[in-house]
């Protein structure tokens, strides 16, 4: 029912009568003035209290939709957490697909096929050989970036494995973070910073922190270490690697040198932490002489790094990977199709 509209006689007195005292009586002239008021019929309406329920619900702001912003835009969606794992997984091997082969020539771009003809098609050898054939370029595209793939692959399970330590223990990037200085022989000093680093009573959840103290300890003294060092331990500091099949010295003295600056400057338990199974066994056995705990990846067993994210960090890697295997080939496949391309 639509609301009843009366009409009465309104004159400027009567309105400047009706007028509070307080207003200034200037402002009143104004406001009242032959040309801007009307002093025929001036209609008032009469609300009932149906139509003022009415008016409310008109006025009432309407809610966003779901995914939009206020703007109308769609709203960005927040990845899961099994995307956000993936990504910092992949992500670095994707960078792969972009690589390109440098033939000694300065600068990070690398070198494209049009240069590498323009290169090697000026060489007169290499022109009267052959060594300019796309064929070649594609070669060397190959092998650089299969180094690459294996390189990126140790930055992409170095930064899954340390986020999954800081979500599941509710650490932050500041407490997994330890480093320490040490000479570089040439007088000048260098700092070395651990991929990972979880110290003990840093662990707020009592439960879970009961349980990485009881493996620091066991760890300590299975690899031969008194049994008062064990129990002193605060702590286990990590290096993470995809695999471990190069016998370079000068890595292998970096990693015993970070097995003893562990020990000595802040008493925690040395972890080489590998991810596949890849890994030299002449360079494993030395490095548990020097009391480095090396964990592999085997699915199960005392030593292996999957058995020690699900029962110790709280987390089944081993049943992320498998769970996700189709878009990781899928991903990885699309890298070695680029890289396979000249």
């Amino acid at each position: 029912m639509q609301p009843q509209i009366h009409f009465q006689q309104v004159h400027r007195h009567q309105l400047l009568e009706e007028v509070p005292a307080k207003f200034n009586r200037q402002h009143h002239n104004c406001l009242f003035s032959p040309r801007n008021i009307v002093t025929t019929q001036t209609p008032v309406r009469k609300v009932t209290a149906k139509a003022s329920a009415t008016a409310k619900v008109i006025r009432k702001a309407k809610p966003p939709k779901v995914g939009v912003t206020k703007m109308g835009k769609p709203r960005r969606k927040m990845p899961t957490k099994t995307e956000r794992y993936l990504n910092l997984l992949l992500q670095p091997l994707v960078e792969c697909s972009s690589y390109k082969p440098a033939f000694g020539q300065q600068g990070d771009e690398g070198v494209t096929l049009d240069q590498f003809g323009v290169l090697y098609g000026n060489d007169p050898l290499y022109r009267w050989i052959g060594l300019d054939s796309p064929l070649m370029y594609a070669a060397h595209k190959a092998a650089g970036g299969m180094t690459s793939i294996y390189r990126q692959l140790g930055i992409g399970c170095e930064r899954l494995l340390r986020t999954i330590i800081q979500d599941q223990l509710q650490l932050t990037g500041e407490q997994v973070a330890w480093s320490y200085e040490y000479d570089k022989g040439d007088g000048k000093q260098a700092s070395h910073t651990l991929d990972a680093c979880i110290k003990t009573n840093e662990i707020q959840d009592l439960v879970k922190r009961a349980k990485f103290d009881a493996w620091v300890k066991a760890k300590g003294l299975s690899i031969g270490l008194p049994t008062e060092l064990a129990n002193s331990l605060k702590g286990a500091a990590f290096e993470i690697r995809q695999g471990y099949k190069s016998a370079d010295s000068k890595r292998q003295n970096a990693d015993l040198r970070f097995g003893l600056r562990a020990y000595s400057d802040a008493s925690l338990l040395p972890v080489i932490t590998i991810v596949s199974t890849q890994a030299s066994d002449t360079v494993c056995r030395r490095y548990k002489d020097a009391r480095l705990v090396v964990l592999r990846g085997h699915l199960s067993g005392a030593d292996s790094t999957f058995s020690f994210y699900k029962s110790v960090i709280g987390f089944d890697l081993a049943n992320f990977f498998d769970a996700n295997s189709a878009t990781m080939r899928t991903k990885f496949e699309g890298v070695i199709k680029q890289l396979l391309t000249a």
